[in-house]
């Protein structure tokens, strides 16, 4: 009798996960220290930590005596596009709470607080954002970051090439190879 009780207050997600016996859990390959690859190739860090308990806690809830866990790499483009059409049913990662977000998707707690900083060549000595003007710099593609240093160029009239790249293991072979002067990215990243 309880597990038919269960089934009839359950929809969405929870309702997908307990016909399917399947949580679809969205990872990062290199948002260290939050969801990445370790070198043995498992998706380990602190978000997928977090993950796993959640996942724990729906099982619990859900009654299922077993519940598999399957892992879909993401990215910042591909996040919230992933929850909408159902092919993952939680993001491990780092994506900014905004109201715009929110009309979305739902967030769990706020588990860090981040601000955005670019991070550069030593050598190149730069240190404010006056010290980029006119010069190239990357992004990760749908992520804040891209969205603030696209607006600052504007306002603060920098003459910055902006490029986007599909994540920050991309954006950091751009700064390596001076393709970029600096990657901006949030700080913690």
């Amino acid at each position: 009798a309880g597990h038919a009780a269960i089934a009839k207050e359950l929809t969405g997600t929870l309702e997908k996960i307990r016909s399917t016996g399947i949580i679809a859990i969205g990872h990062r390959e290199s948002s260290i220290p939050f969801s990445y690859y370790d070198k043995n190739e498992k998706v380990v860090g602190y978000a997928m930590d977090l993950c796993y308990l959640v996942a724990d806690a729906v099982k619990a809830k859900l009654g299922l005596p077993k519940l598999e866990v399957k892992l879909v790499p993401i990215t910042p483009s591909l996040r919230i596009p992933s929850i909408l059409s159902g092919k993952i049913d939680i993001a491990c990662e780092t994506m900014t709470n905004n109201l715009e977000r929110q009309k979305v998707v739902a967030f769990s707690s706020t588990f860090f607080v981040a601000a955005n900083r670019f991070v550069s060549r030593v050598a190149a000595n730069l240190r404010t954002l006056d010290d980029l003007k006119g010069r190239t710099v990357v992004s990760t593609i749908g992520s804040t970051n891209l969205k603030q240093i696209t607006e600052l160029n504007t306002e603060r009239h920098l003459g910055l090439t902006i490029l986007a790249a599909k994540d920050n293991f991309e954006a950091f072979r751009m700064l390596e190879s001076d393709r970029a002067a600096a990657h901006f990215m949030d700080d913690i990243l």
